[in-house]
């Protein structure tokens, strides 16, 4: 069986290059994978790999055969024996790097001998697996590489050399304004105010008797007094 899968990471060639010669640590960003020896060349440990509605755990080793720095390759080997029942997976994996646009392709082809249960699944559901866990190993990888600051960090925008400056003025202070005049309210319909009133047609003639006479206004003031307290008597009279 041959599968093969491609994704791409962040970083340059010689940094995913050198994440994945380290053998412990790559083995380590395997979806799935639990290791219990690790060292420069070689990786053993246990597989869970879920294939559609089973899942297979493998339990095997995984060993580094060749580096081509000047290629930008690496070819591995895998062999594993099911955790249960008969069965198992051996083969071997090339890998290969090409720059793109800032980023590293990484390229797979797996050349697999699969027996046991894995064999009687179809291979859509063997190829949708291999994808899944390469595109889940590329994200651990890319993690890896950032925590040991080798991922490119992205230059802050520049800032300018000053702050700009920001003026802020107070409210103009409104002015009052003076309506010279007389204010009238002024409704739809004019309201009733009844016919002049004694008292006012009597305060009427005083006043138009003091500006024509003057002279009169200490006398003209007590007739108008008098004659108030006789309309006010009257009135409580009815």
């Amino acid at each position: 069986m041959v599968l093969t899968n491609e994704f791409s990471i962040p970083a340059s060639l010689e940094q995913v290059l050198d994440a994945l010669s380290d053998v412990p640590r790559a083995a380590a960003c395997v979806p799935g994978a639990r290791l219990t020896e690790a060292n420069a060349a070689s990786a053993r440990g246990d597989l869970r790999i879920s294939l559609g509605q089973t899942s297979i755990t493998y339990r095997g080793v995984m060993r580094m055969e060749e580096v081509d720095r000047s290629a930008g390759s690496l070819r591995l080997t895998v062999q594993a024996q099911q955790a249960r029942g008969e069965g198992g997976v051996q083969g071997t994996v090339d890998v290969r790097l090409r720059n793109s646009g800032g980023a590293t392709l990484v390229s797979t082809r797996s050349e697999l001998r699969v027996t046991g249960r894995a064999a009687e699944l179809p291979e859509r559901i063997l190829q949708g697996a291999a994808r899944s866990l390469a595109s889940r190993f590329g994200r651990a990888l890319t993690g890896l590489i950032t925590e040991n600051g080798a991922a490119p960090v992205t230059a802050a925008p520049s800032m300018p050399e000053a702050p700009p400056e920001i003026t802020v003025s107070a409210p103009a202070e409104q002015e009052e304004l003076a309506v010279p005049g007389v204010v009238r309210i002024v409704t739809d319909e004019p309201a009733y105010v009844g016919p002049p009133t004694a008292w006012s047609r009597l305060r009427d003639a005083a006043e138009d008797l003091m500006r024509e006479r003057p002279w009169l206004v200490p006398s003209a003031s007590a007739a108008v007094a008098v004659v108030a307290l006789a309309v006010v008597a009257g009135r409580r009279r009815r």
